[in-house]
């Protein structure tokens, strides 16, 4: 192979690193339920928000925040998001309320989820553990479905393809959640998929790969 030829594929090489490392990896923060749904329209349980951010810690804070423990009475060693709620009460992302409960299995509401995602944004140590989040500009009132707190999520995290075109073929389809028209669709696999991503200047992603 001639030395021009090697020249040119080497800088070729060199030239696309950037590009590639450039596309950033969306972890899938959104889990289904054992009966292979994920049913977007139940209310977001505020154990379950934990456990959504819980996913979204990078894998340091969740290796440093393993051994934290909670006092809440309702969320006991043994429950099945204690680590996160006490990853994320440790981090001052999610607090409890009074006589010492964390009211697991309620629907946590747009308010409270508001009021976690702006500690995380505003605490060094939250921010550091949950890198890339925003405080929330638009706050829903009320009860979130799980949908919703996706919904919220993916606006604060930057999160947001602009179609069903946009996503990347070979990705998981949960039969609850197959009808693209449906308000909650991008929103949920958003959620739900981790991928790869490249973004046009209007902040709209294409997924250019599974992971």
């Amino acid at each position: 192979m001639k030395r021009s030829l090697i020249f040119a594929l080497v800088l070729a090489l060199l030239l696309a690193a950037p590009a590639l490392a450039a596309e950033p990896f969306h972890p899938a923060y959104l889990a289904g339920y054992p009966d292979g749904t994920v049913r977007p329209l139940a209310p977001a349980t505020r154990a379950e928000t934990a456990m959504m951010l819980w996913r979204l810690l990078t894998p340091e804070a969740r290796e440093s925040l393993a051994g934290e423990q909670t006092c809440f009475r309702d969320v006991p060693p043994g429950h099945w998001a204690y680590r996160a709620v006490s990853a994320l009460a440790s981090l001052g992302v999610l607090l409890g309320g009074r006589g010492g409960a964390f009211r697991p299995d309620t629907a946590i509401t747009g308010e409270e989820l508001a009021a976690a995602l702006t500690r995380a944004a505003g605490l060094a140590r939250a921010k550091e553990a949950l890198p890339g989040v925003c405080a929330p500009r638009e706050v829903s009132k009320g009860p979130l479905t799980r949908a919703d707190a996706a919904r919220l999520l993916n606006a604060a995290l930057g999160r947001s393809p602009g179609s069903p075109d946009d996503l990347a073929g070979g990705m998981r389809l949960w039969p609850d959640n197959r009808d693209e028209s449906a308000a909650y669709y991008l929103d949920i696999q958003e959620a739900a998929t981790g991928h790869t991503c490249i973004k046009n200047e209007a902040g709209q992603e294409t997924w250019t790969g599974l992971g």
